[in-house]
């Protein structure tokens, strides 16, 4: 079975982890799994190995050039199955194939809410909607996507949670005093980057924070850094999460949010904002919460911080059953041989 995945970019991010990680679980059970981005950015060539990545240049709203460019490699490569993620990439993915002979079938992925996103106008909205004759199915990442989706344009499909390497992250019940302290995401407004700042000046100078990401809030990020606060573009992000003791998760919303999985799955306590796509998040459990936007809330709950050893293996547990990447793998694949 060729499948074709079609995503925006392979920038640093959660959905291109898991179109990644779905590539890789594709290739061990003998598919052929093939990658188009519609940006060049590729953060992830070394560990792709020889499956084959086709990154093109979108470079305006309408880009009528690369339309035919991504319509004609699609008919190239003569993909079985199209899994497209990502609003982007599916709407054009799904514009490519319109009109086309023996067009392959389209499942496509929705991993955002897109609470109060500017660009997502009533154009769109309505775009999708026509579109939707060329879906087989949408898929959804979790609960709250679905809902949101099925409010704004009345779509109906599957849940597949998404996975991770439970190899990779692996557990570590070491005691933790609670003051190194951990935040690994995009550097966007709505992942509450300036609440993190608000949050971490008002705790004692025995705390530490450390940054991983990247984003186009770098460079105020960079300017905060100092003998308390470590900021790293890139990094190995299951050594960080043994090395700290808490991950702060201060968005203002999000799909599914693939860092809780990976902090749970290293013993790594999570604290955040009670904020949709974690609300109703199949983990929620083990997730601190607290009010959105209430920063001496965020700071109580750090500093009464007390480890909870159970608690922790517990939720191991619980990813390593249902969110490693053979089980989203498994659910993917089943689902487009079933709908084909």
């Amino acid at each position: 079975m060729k499948v074709l995945f079609v995503i925006d970019s392979l920038s640093i991010g959660g959905a291109e982890r898991v179109v990644i990680n779905l590539a890789q679980y594709f290739k061990k059970k003998g598919d052929e799994p093939i990658i188009i981005t519609l940006r060049p950015e590729n953060h992830f060539s070394r560990e792709l190995g020889d499956i084959r990545v086709y990154c093109l240049n979108k470079k305006h709203r309408v880009d009528l050039g690369f339309f035919f460019q991504l319509k004609k490699l699609i008919k190239e490569l003569t993909p079985d199955i199209i899994n497209a993620h990502l609003f982007t990439s599916a709407l054009w993915t799904r514009a490519a194939i319109t009109g086309m002979k023996n067009a392959p079938p389209v499942f496509v992925t929705y991993h955002n809410v897109l609470w109060n996103e500017k660009w997502y106008t009533p154009i769109h909205k309505a775009a999708n909607k026509f579109l939707h004759r060329k879906t087989r199915e949408h898929i959804f990442v979790s609960e709250d996507v679905r809902s949101f989706y099925r409010k704004a344009e009345g779509l109906e499909g599957k849940v597949i949670y998404n996975g991770i390497d439970t190899d990779k992250y692996s557990f570590t019940s070491d005691a933790k005093s609670g003051k190194k302290l951990l935040f690994v995401g995009r550097l966007i407004e709505r992942k509450g980057v300036r609440d993190l700042f608000e949050i971490f000046k008002r705790l004692p100078e025995e705390y530490s924070l450390t940054i991983c990401g990247v984003g186009p809030m770098e460079k105020l990020v960079r300017e905060k850094t100092g003998a308390r606060i470590a900021f790293f573009s890139t990094q190995e992000t299951a050594k960080l999460y043994h090395e700290h003791d808490i991950l702060l998760l201060p968005s203002y919303w999000e799909g599914f949010a693939l860092v809780v999985l990976e902090a749970i799955s290293s013993g790594l306590p999570v604290t955040a904002y009670h904020a949709p796509g974690l609300i109703d998040h199949p983990l929620k459990e083990f997730i601190s919460f607290v009010k959105v936007g209430d920063i001496e809330g965020f700071v109580e709950n750090i500093l009464r911080f007390g480890y909870n050893k159970e608690l922790a293996e517990k939720g191991r547990e619980l990813i390593s059953r249902d969110f490693s990447i053979a089980t989203m793998g498994k659910n993917y694949r089943e689902l487009f041989i079933y709908k084909c």
